[in-house]
């Protein structure tokens, strides 16, 4: 066996993985875009339906109430304000807290898509590569 032989194998060998890790990436890339619009279409149900419920739940709870806190003079307002309040704060809170994970899931998906160019462009280049090599042994062939 040449050692030209020897290295139009190693790059078909290199070729096969570079396609083949470009294409894993892709998949968990697709994996990722439909666990994120699940999620996204999820919240957006639910939020809808919380939406409904708190309307309802706010026009039958309109009796004025004192909330104590720790310190201070009681608040007063109607029950359903009061609530209405306190949940809006808590969902605040909620996106403050899971921003990191958010960004972090940013930063994997714009590294993977790097990583996807970057195969591609390493896969094009191994294919013009063995394209040109081809295309000299034709010629050496002729030559002979």
């Amino acid at each position: 066996m040449g050692s030209a032989s020897v290295a139009k194998a190693i790059q078909t060998n290199r070729i096969l993985f570079y396609r083949t890790r470009v294409f894993e990436i892709l998949k968990e890339f697709r994996i990722l875009t439909r666990k994120i619009l699940t999620i996204m279409q999820r919240s957006l149900f639910f939020g809808f339906i919380a939406a409904i419920l708190l309307v309802l739940f706010a026009t039958q709870n309109i009796e004025p109430v004192e909330l104590h806190l720790f310190w201070g003079e009681p608040i007063k307002g109607s029950l359903s304000i009061i609530i209405i309040v306190s949940v809006f704060i808590g969902v605040l809170l909620g996106f403050i807290f899971s921003y990191p994970s958010i960004a972090k899931a940013k930063k994997t998906n714009r590294q993977q898509q790097k990583e996807i160019e970057r195969l591609k462009n390493v896969v094009e280049t191994f294919k013009q590569e063995t394209t040109h090599e081809k295309n000299e042994e034709t010629e050496e062939k002729d030559e002979f």
